[in-house]
């Protein structure tokens, strides 16, 4: 954990309302314990300081002492982190300047813009977005010190390129700054945190090490996931694909062909022995993950595996604690936790359209015979509702935490009841229907109807909340919002949120394993489907409500 004070305060800038949010996604990392001052006689005395942020707005100068303390203390190996307004601040000291790197000298109105950005970033500040649009007051700068510096976003401005993120060296220490944040709708934007956050992690001399290789454990051909993952981890900065392992040798020639010469093994003994990689990723049959997955932990290797995490709780579990005991990475590949469905839920959710969330329904449904293939084989797939069921009841996790009065990793306990039917589709062994019902103790209700005999469709997703409510009729559609108003009722479109929201997937994790940022998706989190599908089991089994705790 490391300390980090940070300056704010002054005029033209809502710093009570902006310093709280910075302060809140550094400390939710974990790697940083942030302390909020107004009083710049603390830059006197930084020594038990690991890094200083500068997000003020002050027109009078900097004392002799104060400007000495600091320059030395960047100059000695300190770290120098500064945002938007701090190029506006004690433009008449001339060392301040020089260690800044710039002065603010104009800005435009506030508007949208896009920002860009660098080649050069990548090996400072890896895996930022190539471009974000915000809202913002775009800053115009002037450069304070001949020093070499590298521009980390530029911005384009009335047709002219300007710089607006930068890094620079000064002495041992570094410097980063961005003239990015004005108010809360610039540093609350998705891509603020991971920048200032990266630009901390430099200044305090933590960056990617040697790319982190990948194997694949199971080449199967449905959906192209192997290849699909090998390919991402070949665009992913800090990853790498070095092999391949599949008890099949001809799976094993398709995954050569698509991806290139490359490690290949038929044993993950043999592959384990090779030392050719650092982590693994399972894509295996469900049924499957949990004996891999604990070989591989104990092995020292980090690993990703395929949704759904596993069959039963009990083999989450066994995972989870393998991970422990070894230290290493267990990641589970829930990529549609930013899918627009859900993404634009939430943000309908958070802005108060529909009031507090009482009622939560998806249904997945569709009238037709399963394919004859593993994933329609109880016995290996777990059952219907385990492959796109198990992401949509992570998509309600998602929304019962953002309700609920528990906050993050809180046990949140449910009633669980289920009902499974199987009458039509005899060649196959999944169930032709199945519905999962859970009534959390803060009395939110929330289910998900999987059908392969539902010929009448219904809405994909309906959400009742205090003042009103919203639905997702089916993939892609806009969600309509339905709200009383002044005695008759108003409907709005809201449409889908893109799909390039948040961080990616392998974004987040090799941000994780080479910064040590923490997992979007957490082995804990990606347990909860489980526990709620097998509880619904026991419910529909036994004909009886069953208890189950999340971890939400």
């Amino acid at each position: 954990m490391q300390n980090v004070l940070c300056l704010t305060g002054g005029p033209n800038h809502p710093f009570d309302r902006c310093t709280p949010i910075i302060k809140g996604f550094l400390e939710a990392t974990g790697l940083f314990r942030v302390e909020l001052t107004e009083d710049q006689n603390r830059l006197r005395s930084l020594g038990k300081w690991d890094a200083v942020i500068v997000y003020a707005e002050r027109y009078d100068k900097l004392t002799p002492k104060q400007e000495q303390a600091l320059c030395e203390y960047v100059r000695g190996g300190g770290a120098l982190v500064a945002i938007h307004a701090a190029s506006a601040c004690w433009m008449q000291n001339e060392a301040w300047m020089e260690l800044l790197g710039s002065q603010f000298t104009t800005h435009g109105h506030m508007a949208d813009f896009t920002v860009k950005t660098t080649a050069e970033a990548a090996a400072i500040t890896p895996r930022l977005r190539p471009e974000m649009v915000v809202f913002d007051e775009f800053y115009i700068l002037r450069w304070r010190t001949k020093a070499k510096r590298t521009v980390v976003q530029t911005g384009s401005w009335e047709h002219q390129e300007y710089p607006l993120s930068y890094v620079r060296r000064y002495g041992k220490g570094r410097v980063f700054y961005t003239a990015l944040g004005h108010d809360e709708r610039a540093v609350g934007h998705p891509d603020f945190a991971p920048l200032v956050t990266k630009g901390l992690l430099w200044a305090t001399g933590h960056g990617d090490g040697k790319p982190i290789r990948f194997a694949c454990v199971g080449y199967g051909p449905y959906f192209g996931m192997g290849r699909h993952h090998a390919s991402t981890w070949r665009e992913t900065p800090g990853l790498e694909f070095v092999g391949v392992c599949d008890q099949n040798p001809a799976r094993v020639q398709a995954a050569v062909e698509e991806m290139g010469e490359c490690a290949t093994f038929t044993d993950v003994e043999d592959l384990i022995a090779s030392g050719i990689a650092d982590a693994a990723a399972v894509l295996t049959p469900h049924c499957a993950h949990e004996p891999l997955v604990v070989r591989l932990l104990e092995a020292g290797l980090h690993v990703l595996v395929e949704k759904p995490m596993a069959v039963t709780v009990e083999e989450c579990d066994r995972m989870i604690a393998a991970a422990e005991r070894s230290g290493r990475t267990l990641a589970v590949y829930h990529n549609r936790h930013w899918d627009p469905d859900i993404v634009t839920l939430k943000r309908i959710v958070d802005a108060g359209l529909i009031g507090e969330v009482h009622s939560i329904e998806c249904n997945m449904l569709g009238y037709g015979r399963p394919a004859q293939w593993w994933r329609s084989n109880k016995a290996i797939s777990g059952g219907v509702i385990y492959d796109m069921g198990a992401h949509q009841l992570e998509k309600i996790m998602q929304l019962v935490s953002r309700n609920g009065s528990a906050g993050p990793h809180v046990p949140v306990r449910a009633l669980a009841f289920g009902n499974a039917h199987k009458r039509v589709w005899w060649d196959v062994t999944n169930e032709d229907y199945v519905r999962a019902y859970l009534r959390f103790d803060h009395g939110l209700e929330a289910q998900l109807v999987q059908s392969d005999l539902a010929a009448a469709r219904k809405d994909f997703w309906t959400i009742q909340g205090t003042r009103g409510g919203v639905v997702v009729p089916d993939w892609g559609q806009p969600a309509i919002v339905t709200s009383p108003f002044h005695n008759t009722t108003v409907k709005a479109e809201y449409p889908q949120a893109g799909s390039d929201q948040g961080p990616s997937y392998y974004t987040n994790l090799a941000d994780h394993l080479h910064l040590g940022l923490p997992l979007i998706i957490p082995p804990r989190w990606a347990r909860n489907p489980i526990a709620a599908i097998r509880a619904c089991e026991a419910s529909a089994r036994e004909g009886r409500a069953v208890e189950v705790t999340f971890d939400l």
